[in-house]
């Protein structure tokens, strides 16, 4: 409760907060923030063997990002990974006979881990913890909360276009693409050794690929007129730009992009 509370103070303008709570938003954010830490440790979050309190760790550093210096984001985030680890939801639930909906609701919380794992290495310049090889963990699907019943016996359909699910993972689905972009595993050659040496066509045929898929399965028939639509459309396509950037940045290559072509990036409308 304590990280929905924080979670609404994150989301409203300072003007908000005194008009709906006659206090200031920086008052406000301190004290739930406390009651927040307070109750993880109360919960003994670090033995953590629920996964109520992994969800609520998970929410905390999403809105952390927000409010704090990326260094804390990184540290506590190597901790998220670790605890979701020994909770074994890098494992699909599939795998251990759980019912269809914990095995939804693992698998959207590994996902936000991924997307918290992804987003602290960017902020604080380093390699993503988490790697393809060390999880297994579907992607949710792509429904509405009210397709889903913590009795249901079987998963429901997933659904073409948008849904209430659509925003994040579209994100789940372009931070997987742009931690193989990114990571370079350990090895003798220095860090940019290996993407360096990967081709352009390569490289887009990944972001292509990508952005072909969200596009026919998410955005395509998206009603830009609803303000949630417009946003995830918008915002989708600006990180698919991101990523042509990274691939056309002259320090992504040995001779320092003597080799990149002249032409115009590639955009998306």
């Amino acid at each position: 409760m304590f990280s929905i509370y924080y979670g609404s103070i994150t989301s409203l303008t300072p003007q908000e907060c005194l008009e709906k709570f006659g206090e200031e938003r920086s008052g406000l954010l301190m004290k739930y923030r406390f009651a927040l830490e307070q109750s993880l440790s109360r919960a003994n979050f670090l033995y953590c063997d629920e996964t109520i309190i992994l969800q609520a760790f998970v929410i905390f550093l999403i809105l952390l990002r927000r409010n704090d210096d990326a260094r804390v984001i990184w540290t506590l985030t190597g901790l998220v990974v670790r605890i979701a680890q020994t909770l074994g939801i890098h494992r699909d639930g599939s795998h251990f006979n759980l019912s269809p909906f914990e095995i939804e609701m693992r698998r959207r919380l590994w996902w936000q881990v991924c997307i918290l794992d992804a987003r602290a290495s960017e902020d604080h310049g380093c390699d993503p913890t988490i790697v393809e090889a060390q999880f297994d963990t579907q992607m949710p699907l792509n429904v509405n909360d009210t397709d889903l019943d913590p009795d249901m016996k079987e998963f429901p359909e997933g659904r073409v276009g948008f849904t209430e699910m659509t925003f994040c993972i579209i994100r789940f689905e372009v931070a997987n693409i742009f931690r193989r972009i990114l990571y370079i595993p350990p090895g003798p050659n220095r860090c940019s050794a290996y993407f360096a040496n990967l081709s352009i066509p390569e490289k887009e045929k990944w972001i292509s690929e990508c952005h072909q898929r969200l596009e026919e399965k998410y955005l395509k028939n998206c009603d830009m007129s609803v303000p949630l639509y417009w946003v995830t459309a918008t915002i989708s396509r600006l990180i698919m730009s991101k990523m042509w950037l990274v691939v056309y940045h002259p320090h992504q290559r040995r001779d320092g992009g003597e080799c990149l072509p002249s032409r115009p990036m590639q955009t998306f409308s």
